[in-house]
């Protein structure tokens, strides 16, 4: 009898809520997804090159098995196009990835478009990548004027700053060898250089020769000499 009152009295005190349901159980956190390693991939994805210069690139490596990886990193160039890698690389690429900046040098003779492919790992888990690499020559436009000669360097690269110097000389005394200042050109871009020729006498259908020596900052070098007629100075 004792037992069903105490029963009874139960039940009325949860149908009242003076007795708590017992909490339902939580449901465990979804795991966090794990983030995919970036890609393989050279930045910039395009280099220009003038014959002749080294520039470096950065290359970003994922380890090809999402963990800790030990290998080669192994390049393949085109004839024309050297790459040198990194000398702190150490074939240690961590789970999240590893950045490293070999430097590619155009033959002084390369012209047109190149490739560089890098790639680590062997089989299903090999990662890779492909640089495409431009070579070609800035451009020089001269024009002689009343005792100045003017020179238009034209920066053909479409990525790259073009920064260099230009050294000139003539055997007829219209000028001492000079150089010219820095110049530091804009991809695409041209920049007009004013070389002062206060002792100038030409003499109306004669040529003159002026050797110029164009240089950049990166390697590229190249020596030419160019006859050039003057308009009357009188």
């Amino acid at each position: 009898m004792k037992k069903r009152a105490l029963m009874g009295g139960l039940t009325a005190l949860a149908a009242a809520g003076v007795l708590a349901a017992p909490a339902a159980k939580k449901p465990a956190p979804a795991k966090a997804a794990v983030k995919a390693a970036a890609p393989m991939a050279f930045k910039p994805a395009v280099l220009d090159l003038a014959p002749g210069e080294t520039y470096p690139v950065e290359l970003f490596v994922p380890s090809p098995t999402g963990k800790e990886f030990t290998g080669p990193l192994d390049f393949a160039q085109e004839k024309g196009l050297t790459v040198s890698p990194d000398p702190r690389w150490k074939g240690r690429v961590p789970g999240w990835g590893e950045k490293t900046y070999p430097k590619l040098t155009a033959a002084n003779d390369a012209t047109g478009e190149y490739t560089l492919k890098a790639s680590i790992g062997s089989g299903a888990a090999v990662r890779q990548s492909t640089l495409k690499v431009r070579i070609v020559s800035p451009t020089i436009e001269l024009e002689p004027g009343v005792f100045k000669l003017t020179l238009k360097v034209t920066n053909p690269f479409e990525t790259r700053l073009l920064n260099g110097r230009i050294s000139i000389s003539n055997p007829d005394r219209f000028l001492q060898d000079v150089t010219t200042r820095e110049f530091k050109i804009e991809p695409g871009k041209s920049e007009d250089l004013v070389i002062p020729l206060p002792g100038a006498a030409p003499v109306c259908g004669e040529t003159y020769d002026f050797t110029l020596t164009v240089e950049t900052y990166q390697g590229y070098k190249v020596k030419k000499t160019y006859p050039l007629a003057f308009p009357p100075h009188t």
